[in-house]
């Protein structure tokens, strides 16, 4: 039967920390998410635009604030999914 080492249980840790350390923000942000989703309704999908410059405005606030949710998602499955194979000699 092998045992696994100090320095790979250390290293499994650290990994897991990491992981945890990536995952906080994404909660926090959520979050936040959910809190200002009712401003966010009436102050920016509820305006009927008075020229081009609203759609602009408009088009600006979907960029910034939704594409970070698909760089968020796949930074979480990343951060979940990595897989980590241990490998010792034989």
């Amino acid at each position: 039967m092998s045992t696994i080492s100090p320095d790979v249980l250390v290293s499994l840790l650290h990994i897991k920390t990491v992981k945890y350390c990536r995952l906080a923000p994404a909660a926090l942000w959520i979050y936040e998410y959910c809190l200002t989703f009712n401003d966010e309704f009436r102050f920016v999908w509820c305006q009927r635009p008075n020229s081009s410059r609203g759609n602009i405005i408009q088009a600006c606030f979907v960029i910034l604030r939704y594409l970070p949710i698909a760089t968020s998602i796949c930074a979480i499955y990343g951060a979940l999914m990595t897989s980590l194979i241990i490998t010792e000699p034989n």
